[in-house]
């Protein structure tokens, strides 16, 4: 008899709401579009992938069975503001400069505010250095418009998911 791989219902439901994000953060003028028509989600029993931008490689496993993230990235300020974010959900993160980051501690429990997080991180780069051209003013005033500054985008992206109805 074959084994069949199924889908963790964990993680299906985490690729459900990290897609409606994902669509509302275009929707919000967040992404360029070639990084948008990039994005992607699959998942083969306890695993993900998501494809976070056009670039080649860009992309983020998540284990659930393992507890990790691995999220792939040569712009260290993104991977730096990712795992800040990540590591705010008491995830334990290392950085690896040039490479991206690998975090342990997800779980069945966090893995839909994991989701959230990574939804961000498409098109990060060009926030990160034209931020005016993606964030309304009540965002810059709150935290700043420093070019290239990662923790005023940190404090824009909490700002954001605290509007998103999910």
């Amino acid at each position: 008899m074959e084994d069949k791989l199924m889908a963790d219902p964990k993680l299906l439901e985490a690729c459900k709401i990290w897609d409606k994000i994902t669509q509302e953060l275009q929707r919000r003028g967040r992404y360029i579009g070639e990084d948008y028509e990039s994005l992607e989600c699959r998942i083969e029993d306890g695993k993900a992938e998501l494809r976070v931008g056009s670039s080649p490689g860009h992309k983020t496993h998540i284990d659930l069975q393992e507890g990790t993230v691995e999220y792939y990235d040569t712009d260290d300020p993104v991977s730096l503001a990712i795992m800040t974010l990540l590591e705010d959900l008491e995830l334990e993160c290392k950085h690896f400069p040039a490479e991206g980051i690998k975090c342990s501690g997800v779980t069945s429990e966090n893995v839909k505010e994991v989701f959230k997080i990574l939804a961000y991180a498409t098109s990060m780069d060009y926030r990160l250095e034209y931020p005016s051209e993606y964030w309304e003013d009540e965002y810059l005033e709150k935290c700043g418009e420093k070019e290239r500054e990662v923790p005023e985008e940190i404090c824009r992206i909490k700002l954001d998911l605290k509007t998103l109805s999910q």
